[in-house]
């Protein structure tokens, strides 16, 4: 026997790590500036997280211009730009 059902087309999704996706998710490529003068570098976002009912991410200290201390640096994905900023290093 054959049954055959028709369906939806099935949506695309992203096929990049490095693909603006919006929530972001663990796993994507995040950029952030080692200084003011120097190209972004790359790193991975941790995972998606509350902090005293705000939302924000976990990722790991050398995703940031200053390792294990807090400079409240920018994080943006997929690239560094004003438009792709996902949040700022507070803790």
């Amino acid at each position: 026997a054959l049954d055959v059902v028709v369906t939806e087309r099935p949506r695309e999704r992203v096929s990049y790590l490095t693909s603006r996706m919006r929530p972001v998710t663990g796993g994507l490529e995040i950029q952030f500036k080692p200084s003011f003068y120097s190209n972004p570098s790359s790193c991975t976002l941790g995972f998606n997280a509350y902090r005293n009912g705000v939302r924000g991410f976990v990722t790991n200290s050398h995703c940031s211009p200053s390792t294990f201390s807090t400079d409240y640096s920018e994080s943006h994905q997929a690239t560094f730009f004003s438009s792709n900023l996902i949040g700022t290093e507070t803790y």
